[in-house]
């Protein structure tokens, strides 16, 4: 991408979903409906990257769900990058510093729980979201006692996403 001033312009439709808060302890249900609202992100672009914009990490062994993911998070107004594996995740989080962390917990080599704590360990301060085709109790506290602030269950939607990165957008700007 060159340098200058962008615009994303791209619809949002959203659905009735229910969002455990791990850091909030709290079940959310979002019921809104379709809507035919269009959002809009500006963004700049100079030598050190894309300013204006939250950066996600999407951590997933598998290809097409990091693509999936990607989509998504680059649909709602983010600039995203990924890793294939936990280790992979500890050195692109270190040299990129993202600020927030969407990590798949079932992943050969290292699972999300242990790139987790080891990311705290390791001093990210940002925000972890576990993600997990597993919808058990135990998951959701483990994910809690690594340090992770939020379980989102797959498949993930758009506005489940767009809840937890409004969120965190917002406590940037608070």
């Amino acid at each position: 991408m060159e340098r200058g001033n962008y615009s994303i312009f791209y619809p949002l439709h959203c659905i009735k979903i229910l969002v455990y808060s791990i850091t909030e302890d709290l079940y959310y249900t979002l019921d809104t409906g379709l809507t035919a609202e269009v959002k809009t992100t500006h963004f700049q672009v100079n030598s050190t990257g894309v300013h204006g914009m939250l950066g996600v990490l999407v951590v997933d062994d598998d290809a097409d769900m990091r693509l999936l993911i990607r989509r998504l998070v680059t649909m709602l107004g983010c600039q995203s990058f990924e890793a294939r594996n936990g280790i992979e995740a500890e050195t692109i989080a270190a040299n990129t510093t993202p600020d927030a962390i969407l990590l798949d917990i079932m992943m050969p080599v290292q699972d999300g729980y242990e790139t987790c704590a080891k990311l705290r360990a390791q001093g990210y301060t940002g925000t972890v979201i576990m993600v997990s085709a597993l919808q058990e109790q135990t998951q959701i506290e483990r994910a809690r006692e690594v340090g992770a602030n939020a379980y989102i269950q797959k498949p993930i939607t758009r506005e489940v996403l767009r809840m937890h990165l409004d969120r965190l957008k917002s406590q940037q700007t608070a």
